[in-house]
């Protein structure tokens, strides 16, 4: 009893980290959960790994709601941060001084793009285009969902070397917009 009141212990604090989970049920479910095995099925439990033993637990029983939502919220977090560090290593190759302009929606897509090539073990040059994605490229399709920026007010004119005495305004033959 006491070695599972000081497991209990690490799983409120974890469900408390992460916020927003009822502390008194998952005390109820994890004080509730051995009695559903028999201990020929704990013993079982001993041989497996982490992601298999809570599986295994899950698969029969939708008792405890509380204890599956943390498990699933712990799970869902990284090993690691290599992911995240791989993504900013490639971030400079892409923006570049002469690619200034990209947006954060088209480096956001050029890196999610990599990333999923990446877990399926392909690079851009095996990805076949055919007639489906052409038809996405065009303008109205890829920018419809980003309003257009104001066109600027800003009038140009150019200079016109026999209007150069003139003060009151360029030609109307010069007039740039």
């Amino acid at each position: 009893m006491i070695l599972r009141e000081v497991s209990f212990n690490n799983v409120s604090f974890i469900a408390q980290t992460f916020g927003g989970f009822d502390d008194d049920g998952l005390k109820k479910e994890w004080f509730a959960l051995h009695q559903d095995f028999t201990e020929a099925e704990k013993d079982s439990f001993t041989m497996l790994n982490l992601d298999e033993l809570w599986k295994k637990i899950f698969q029969h029983t939708d008792r405890h709601p509380n204890l599956k939502s943390l498990l699933n919220a712990v799970r869902s977090l990284p090993n690691s941060n290599a992911d995240s560090e791989r993504i900013f290593s490639y971030l400079p190759d892409l923006k570049t001084k002469k690619r200034n302009k990209l947006s954060s929606i088209s480096m956001n897509a050029a890196c999610v793009l990599k990333s999923a090539l990446k877990a399926r073990r392909e690079s851009a040059l095996d990805v076949e285009i055919n007639e489906k994605h052409l038809s996405l490229m065009s303008s109205y399709k890829l920018y419809s969902a980003h309003p257009n920026k104001p066109k600027s007010s800003l009038t140009l004119y150019a200079a016109d070397s026999d209007d150069s005495d003139k003060i009151d305004g360029p030609s109307s033959s010069n007039h740039i917009q």
